[in-house]
């Protein structure tokens, strides 16, 4: 079990235009002097959960133990929908309890679920839209401080699990979907090695087809093509990924996340 260390991650879809995030901070640091900010992302697209708990997902483990992360991506705001926090062995997670913890608690050790219901580590005023500073900034800044867990409600068990998009299998097809668009406009998908493997596919002999585009071969890194060839890689995140080498996959093939990619073995 790890110890709060003053640090403090911020995944968010406010963005950086207004003055959402900053305002958070500032309720950070009015309770917790010693804290440390870092931003994994503050750009998720609006109201997109999934993409949140993917992105989550493939960064939170590389903080040291003891990191409390604050995901506040909440279209249910004001709701009945409830916040919660997740110990697990080496990190604190504070969220509103709408499945956006889904890819973490499948791969973290948790050890407890607790329901956010003391009002006690609350603003003294909760506005119905912005519970990202009236409570969970609040809370987060509190159990970076040490604050044990169960301070702050009753255990519950884990909450509403989101349904990412699946694998399907027809014939010798093997149809996966576009899950993340990153700011270089590379093309992640939900398809891995291991995905392939179990299905008797290699990385070495299939053909990956989206919309009208095929690509033949999978390549190790962005330079192994021309400027401006589209490639397909396993990314650094562990999944097949569609690129143009110093260009925008996403624009080149007018993409969009939750579009099918599909893969056979080449002939």
């Amino acid at each position: 079990m790890a110890k709060a260390n003053n640090l403090v991650t911020f995944l968010t879809d406010f963005g950086s235009k207004d003055g959402f995030v900053g305002t958070m901070k500032g309720v950070l640091m009015s309770i917790n002097p010693n804290v440390r900010f870092v931003d994994i992302s503050v750009h998720i697209t609006p109201q997109k959960i999934w993409e949140g708990a993917f992105v989550l997902r493939n960064c939170y483990k590389y903080f040291p133990p003891g990191t409390t992360h604050l995901v506040v991506i909440d279209p249910g705001v004001g709701s009945s929908r409830e916040g919660v926090i997740v110990e697990t062995k080496k990190y604190f997670f504070v969220a509103p309890d709408n499945g956006v913890l889904t890819l973490a608690f499948r791969m973290a050790e948790v050890i407890r679920t607790v329901e956010i219901q003391n009002e006690k580590y609350f603003m003294p005023e909760v506005s119905s839209t912005f519970h990202g500073r009236d409570i969970f900034s609040s809370v987060a800044a509190h159990l970076s401080m040490g604050v044990p867990v169960t301070e702050f409600g009753p255990e519950v068990e884990q909450g509403p699990s989101l349904s990412f998009p699946g694998i399907e299998t027809i014939g010798d097809m093997l149809y996966g979907k576009l899950i993340h668009i990153d700011n270089f406009g590379n093309l992640v998908t939900n398809i891995s090695p291991k995905v392939l493997n179990e299905r008797g596919l290699n990385l070495d002999e299939i053909l990956i087809g989206m919309g009208s585009r095929q690509i033949m071969k999978v390549h190790k890194t962005y330079s192994d093509v021309e400027p401006g060839k589209l490639l397909a890689l396993i990314n650094s995140s562990g999944f097949l990924e569609i690129a143009v080498n110093q260009g925008n996959a996403a624009k080149r093939l007018r993409a969009r996340t939750e579009d099918d990619v599909c893969i056979r073995k080449r002939d």
